[in-house]
């Protein structure tokens, strides 16, 4: 069987791949021979290679092309004046605006900054170990800080020095920030999300970030109407109330599709309680709660009223519920009702603060596109790679006590959350860390965890590819 013949070809040599000499990396197929750095053609393994834009290369050049050229460009040779000129003229790829040399220097230590190093705070850069509180030294993020009149603070310090005095007067006479209660715990963060190592350690589903254009809203987590039709297409089952006859809400579980616009589609007996109650009034609410692997427990009820489902809509419906519970036997008198969302009450977990959602925002927005591979994902970094969660809490957040134990708790397209237990004090924390960018499925995903693993690795140990090739010659 491992000479068998097959389809598969390597991605570098577009030969045909048998399973004897396969290997498998981010999900695509190479000759195991083939695996090569794309700069020293030296034999790579699956723990020590770097993928750019499908282009693979051992660790140490894959910083080393950074320092000796100044971009990705894939090659140290010279070339000629007429090859430059025609690099010149082609469009810039992604990874040359994100590697390439700049003339742009810090605002604290005035050395140049690389796009790839680089955190933008209300138009001005800064290297990321520059980027700190001006009260205290501590170092911030671009999730973490607030400004006013180009000053940095931590949320500790801002938030501190405000209560001391109960006014901004002793940052400047004219504060960036208007001088309301609500501003005390408001974040002004640079818009940063192509840069690799980003960290975040904030709860707030969104923050300001400042752009050329003026302010605008990054996402930190999905959306209340997003995670709204997650759990709904996760879940199976519900608690549907609906109004007894003698006016007391009256709740069971019950089993529920959505259609494509999220709304439940729910198959009724006519002699159950709830169609009964339905007739004399069709107001009811459908509550449903994701079981996550961690703790948390994000769940939405959903208001609106329930109708029977006509004959124009009878095969939508029925094609709605078969894909999520296959064909079934029913009962010749079942019939299919359909709830129209009107409003929607979601919430991240159990005990949080609740937030209203319009029914036409649930019903435009998208729900995860992680939702059902993110178990899978929790549980395969939890089993195998705890040492690369570890290094997320120490690189990526702004943990000012020992960590004795950290786990991940769910992940979706925007980044993932983090339970940690730190020692003295002893304290549970929930921690939000971000994608450099938005994923769009499972392998997306394992690729972002991947390169933050790395780079996790190589800040926590000062790793610097230029000396380690000095020390090998």
């Amino acid at each position: 069987m491992a000479f068998s013949g097959t389809q598969q070809k390597c991605k570098a040599c577009d030969k045909t791949v048998y399973l004897v000499e396969q290997l498998t990396a981010d999900g695509v197929i190479y000759h195991k021979s083939c695996f090569r750095c794309n700069h020293c053609k030296g034999t790579l393994k699956l723990g020590n290679y770097a993928s750019l834009e499908g282009v693979l290369y051992c660790r140490p050049h894959f910083e080393q092309l950074l320092k000796t050229t100044g971009s990705f460009d894939k090659s140290f040779d010279t070339k000629t004046g007429t090859e430059d000129q025609q690099d010149q003229n082609k469009p810039p790829t992604k990874a040359s605006l994100l590697f390439s040399g700049t003339q742009e220097k810090c605002i604290a230590c005035n050395k140049t900054v690389y796009p790839i190093e680089k955190t933008s705070v209300e138009g001005l850069p800064y290297h990321k170990n520059c980027f700190k509180c001006v009260h205290g030294g501590c170092t911030i993020s671009p999730s973490n800080y607030a400004a006013l009149e180009g000053r940095l603070y931590c949320k500790h310090h801002y938030s501190q020095l405000f209560k001391e005095k109960g006014n901004y007067s002793q940052f400047n006479k004219t504060p960036a920030l208007k001088p309301t209660v609500a501003t005390a715990a408001v974040v002004v963060v640079a818009a940063a999300s192509s840069a690799v190592a980003d960290s975040v350690n904030t709860t707030a589903e969104t923050t300001t970030a400042a752009a050329a254009g003026g302010l605008q809203q990054v996402l930190l987590r999905p959306t209340a109407a997003e995670a709204a039709r997650t759990v709904m297409e996760v879940c199976v089952e519900g608690t549907l109330s609906t109004l007894s006859q003698d006016g007391w809400p009256l709740g069971t579980e019950v089993r529920f599709a959505v259609d494509v616009e999220g709304n439940p589609v729910l198959r009724l007996q006519p002699s159950a309680l709830h169609t009964k109650n339905l007739l004399s009034d069709s107001r009811c609410s459908l509550h449903a709660q994701l079981e996550q692997p961690g703790r948390q427990k994000p769940q939405c009820t959903l208001r609106g009223r329930i109708v029977r489902v006509d004959e124009s809509k009878l095969k939508e419906m029925e094609f709605a519920w078969e894909r999520r519970f296959g064909k079934e036997h029913v009962h010749d008198h079942d019939a299919l009702y359909m709830m129209k969302v009107e409003q929607v009450l979601q919430a991240q977990d159990m005990g949080e603060e609740e937030i209203w959602v319009m029914g036409t925002d649930y019903s435009a927005a998208v729900a995860d596109p992680l939702r059902e591979c993110a178990p899978r994902i929790v549980e395969d970094m939890n089993r195998k790679h705890w040492e690369d969660i570890r290094r997320f809490c120490n690189v990526y957040t702004c943990l000012d006590a020992e960590l004795e134990e950290a786990s991940m708790t769910w992940v979706d397209r925007l980044g993932f959350d983090m339970r940690v237990l730190t020692c003295e004090p002893h304290k549970i924390l929930e921690i939000r860390i971000p994608f450099p960018r938005e994923v769009t499925d499972e392998r997306d995903a394992r690729s972002a965890l991947t390169i933050m693993a790395q780079i996790a690795w190589e800040k926590e140990r000062n790793y610097n590819p230029a000396e380690a090739l000095l020390a090998s010659v």
